[in-house]
């Protein structure tokens, strides 16, 4: 997966982040620590606000893809 042209290995990089843990925060699977999200956002160019609300609609999605849409799915 590439963001803003960036991958993740280069993430990983820039930031000194592992990058499974980068992979676990962008697929909404994990929150970042503070100290993260900001070395996260400034390899991304993007403000904190725009990463955490980037997380939110990932673990949303991951949420919505995990839920049983059916009553037949619920069991």
């Amino acid at each position: 997966m590439k963001t803003r042209g960036i991958t993740q290995t280069e993430l990983s990089l820039r930031t000194g982040i592992g990058q499974s843990r980068i992979s676990e925060y962008l697929s909404g699977v994990r929150v970042p620590e503070e100290a993260n999200r900001k070395l996260l956002a400034d390899a991304l160019g993007w403000e904190e606000d725009e990463l955490m609300a980037y997380i939110i609609r990932q673990q949303m999605q991951r949420k919505r893809a995990e839920t049983p849409t059916t009553e037949a799915e619920r069991f």
